[in-house]
């Protein structure tokens, strides 16, 4: 247990040894963090909460960029990682998955937390409250489904890269805001991977959701 905790001390320390203010790409950043051979670059962005109605509520938006000091110089090309769950945050830069940290041998990684979720504007039961009654707080939940997600990543990429294409990796339920990317904005994609999440052939998802509902019926 010791052991552990002077482990956390010391990397604590090493992130606040290290964090630092600088101007990276055209845009201002709250810090850049470098620890073990890897950096990371924080981006905050503003966008609409609905995109039909860009010009009312606005809400944040999160990531991170990450890459090796190494290879720093290169101008590796930038990889999205879309997160899966609905609901879950991108992974932390100082512990990626073995396949993130491959993968910062060929790119620069953009963590994005997706909105709803981390840094990005937060869905939490005390923000709901805030809601009064199930109808508009179901409208309100709508705006941050996959299509919303997608064009708040596009955005991130205008802000950060301009008309330069970026690849991206959808993991679970970011492989379906993966699809959706390529079905919205494909001409700003260089590549797309995919580690499950893809969507039904031939079969609407209403079909497949209630398909699964009634094999969990049957095992519970």
């Amino acid at each position: 247990m010791k052991k552990a905790l002077r482990q956390r001390d010391s990397l604590s320390e090493g992130f606040k040894r290290s964090i630092k203010m600088l101007e990276f790409g055209g845009m201002s950043h709250e810090k850049y963090t470098s620890y073990n051979g890897i950096y990371s670059i924080d981006h905050q962005i503003e966008v609409p909460l609905d995109y039909d109605s860009p010009s009312e509520a606005k809400i944040s938006v999160f990531a991170r960029e990450v890459g090796s000091l190494e290879d720093r110089s290169k101008n590796l090309p930038c990889l999205l990682y879309l997160q899966g769950g609905p609901g879950f945050e991108s992974p932390r830069p100082f512990f990626l998955s073995s396949g993130l940290k491959e993968a910062l041998k060929h790119y620069r990684l953009i963590l994005l937390d997706q909105r709803g979720t981390g840094l990005s504007q937060p869905i939490t039961p005390h923000s709901l409250k805030l809601i009064s009654g199930p109808e508009a707080q179901a409208r309100y939940l709508s705006n941050f489904r996959a299509d919303n997600i997608v064009r708040d990543a596009e955005e991130l990429r205008c802000k950060l890269i301009g008309d330069q294409k970026w690849s991206i990796l959808g993991q679970s339920y970011g492989g379906f805001c993966s699809f959706t990317y390529l079905s919205f904005f494909p001409d700003s994609l260089r590549e797309v991977f995919v580690t499950g999440g893809v969507p039904p052939i031939g079969q609407n998802i209403d079909e497949v959701y209630r398909y699964c509902s009634k094999k969990l019926k049957e095992k519970t």
